[in-house]
């Protein structure tokens, strides 16, 4: 059997023996298509050969398409149990296809089949429905809470940021509301007025537009154009400070993100709304007004003064004809609060904000800076892990880690890239709840501590994420003066004092007015661990501190590393599978094994690497070396 293309040929072959020879020959290019597996399958299906042979003697150029059918082909002979001979095939086909399964597939980590169902897909559809359902409504609930704490004078959030949002969803929103509004003002006048015409009413047009706009059109066509812009806006940004983990940051600082970022977009869109809806009610009325005076020819009637008042007094009147409610009555009571003194405590509560700024001090440990290095031995480990499961749902990553991190080690957890490194981080800092077991800080449960002893805990910590994760819209210096002025007293000149110090330790003297977008990746990496040092933390989390520096600036940030752990006595904790920063910085270091799912070695790096009894830790400790 034989199969033409453009430019190739696929042959299947049955010899004597019952072996099924899979010939190629000719230039088979991803522009003119791979090469047709199902030939290959429909031939299989009609008798199980003994075994398959591959010869591509024949081939004159090939690129992936031919790598591509040929994996598929040994997909396809290793599930029906056929044996495979490749040693007709050029040496470069034979060397990709061992490189494509030098690692085997987890059969696990694939998702299960899609069962083409009705009943199947309505119980998923209903099963995502109720995820979501839950998720809005602990949104909602966290939000609750924020505003609460907002009204206390608890939350936490920069002006300058409120300020900037005010402006972002108020005044250069209105351009936009200006052309649709007075676009739909003058479409209802339009219309009304050609209905009207036919009897001899076209006087209420006035009507028409006013009592519309005013009483439903306004507020609704300023609500989607504000979900459409704002909402559309605040979703991606909010999006790209996932990914690039400045929520995280703010998390592991013990700062709400719902009070940093949720809830000044949200006090910025309740001040904004009631203007704008005032204001695009008054541009569908001047559009309105516009098919009046050039259609209707209705100059008289639309004096500036009369025609505003009538405006007024025809959708009191609807209203009041109707029966129905004020739309709007909270401005008329926050007035009368106001004037009878029950308004005026927002100053009081800015007071006591201020006052608890004083008090935020004594829940910061005194830190390690006077830490007799003497008692190191009689100490509690820092950090103590118990039996640890890992999971992504019903996916388990990694099972029954067992470790303790002294004080004042330098600990490294390494392995092979996707076995859970930077998971196992994001368990040790709370970002991810445990399957199974517990994380100690000191005696103390990091897993079981309730909400508030865990951010109390977590002051001590301080992480650099492999992204740098620095806030965006803030400079060099901002990023690393907030949390010194989120809990401590110092003033502001001493705050930024401090920063500048932080920043020239990892080399960025004089860029404290950068905005992380105007520096490299490197940098912005060193910026982040500058921040991660700003209250001199008695643990340092790094996650791929080294990844995308060179080679000089990587053995600096390895030899801060060490100098930060001899000065400030702080105990390390890096993620990394860099094995000359692994060799050089650690003193202690566990390995997480991808096959097994489990840690398979502890211990010091250089131990490891020569005399470690697992041979997957000495290949990896020796680059592939046994």
């Amino acid at each position: 059997m034989s199969v033409q293309s453009p430019a190739g040929e696929l042959a299947l072959t049955r010899l004597p023996g019952g072996t099924l020879v899979v010939r190629l020959a000719g230039a088979w290019r991803l522009d003119h298509g791979l090469p047709p597996l199902d030939e290959l399958r429909r031939e299989v299906r009609k008798a199980t050969p003994a075994k398959i042979a591959f010869e591509g003697e024949g081939l004159t150029h090939w690129d992936s398409a031919v790598v591509a059918f040929l994996a598929g082909a040994s997909t396809l002979a290793r599930d029906s149990g056929i044996p495979i001979d490749r040693s007709g095939l050029p040496e470069g086909l034979g060397r990709l296809l061992a490189l494509a399964e030098a690692v085997p597939e987890k059969d696990d980590a694939k998702e299960g089949s899609n069962i083409d169902d009705l009943v199947h897909r309505l119980g998923e559809k209903a099963i995502e429905t109720h995820r979501l359902f839950r998720s809005d409504l602990q949104f909602l609930g966290h939000l609750a809470l924020a505003v609460g704490r907002a009204f206390r004078g608890k939350a936490r959030f920069r002006g300058s940021d409120l300020a900037y949002l005010i402006q972002q969803n108020g005044f250069e929103a209105l351009p936009i509301v200006t052309l649709v509004t007075f676009l739909l003002g003058l479409i209802l006048a339009f219309v009304g007025a050609i209905q009207l015409q036919t009897f001899g009413a076209t006087i209420f047009v006035a009507d028409l537009v006013g009592v519309a706009m005013v009483r439903d059109m306004g507020a609704l066509i300023t609500g989607i154009i504000m979900a459409g812009r704002s909402g559309a806006a605040f979703a991606a940004q909010l999006g790209s400070m996932k990914v690039t983990q400045e929520i995280d940051a703010l998390e592991t600082m013990s700062i709400s993100s719902m009070d940093f970022l949720v809830l000044p977009r949200i006090a910025a869109l309740f001040l904004m709304m009631p203007l704008l809806t005032l204001y695009g009610d008054a541009m569908g009325i001047l559009g309105g007004a516009f098919v009046g005076v050039s259609m209707l020819d209705r100059r008289g009637e639309y004096e500036p003064r009369s025609g505003w008042g009538l405006q007024r007094l025809r959708v009191r009147s609807a209203d009041r004809d109707r029966g129905l409610p004020t739309r709007c009555p909270v401005r008329p009571q926050l007035l009368r609060r106001w004037r009878s003194g029950h308004g005026r405590r927002g100053h009081r509560y800015r007071r006591d904000h201020r006052g608890l700024r004083g008090v935020r001090i004594r829940f910061l440990r005194p830190g390690v800076l006077m830490a007799d290095p003497g008692t190191n031995g009689a100490t509690p480990p820092a950090i103590a892990v118990r039996d640890l499961t890992m999971a992504y749902g019903d996916f388990v990553l990694q099972r029954d880690l067992h470790f303790t991190i002294d004080v004042g080690d330098i600990f490294v957890i390494m392995g092979g890239s996707g076995c859970g490194k930077s998971t196992l981080l994001r368990h040790l800092i709370g970002l991810n709840e445990p399957a199974g077991g517990e994380v100690f800080y000191g005696t103390e449960s990091f897993t079981h501590a309730p909400p508030r002893r865990r951010a109390e805990m977590l002051r001590r910590v301080g992480v650099l994420y492999q992204s740098g994760a620095l806030w965006s819209s803030m400079t060099l210096a901002e990023n690393v003066a907030l949390p010194l002025g989120e809990f401590t007293t110092l003033s502001e000149r001493e705050i930024r004092e401090v920063a500048a110090l932080k920043l020239a330790l990892v080399g960025l003297a004089g860029f404290e007015d950068y905005y992380p977008a105007d520096i490299s990746g490197g940098m912005q990496k060193r910026a982040g661990l500058a921040r991660a040092m700003a209250l001199d933390p008695e643990i340092l989390f790094f996650d791929e501190p080294s990844a995308g520096l060179d080679p000089l600036s990587a053995r600096h940030l390895d030899e801060l590393i060490v100098e930060l752990r001899d000065s400030l006595g702080s105990t390390i904790v890096v993620v990394t599978h860099e094995l000359e920063s692994i060799f050089a910085i650690g003193t202690n270091s566990v390995f997480l094994d991808a096959e097994s799912r489990t840690m398979i070695a502890t211990g010091v790096p250089t131990e490891l690497r020569d005399h470690s009894e697992h041979e997957r830790v000495r290949r990896f400790l020796r680059r592939g070396e046994a």
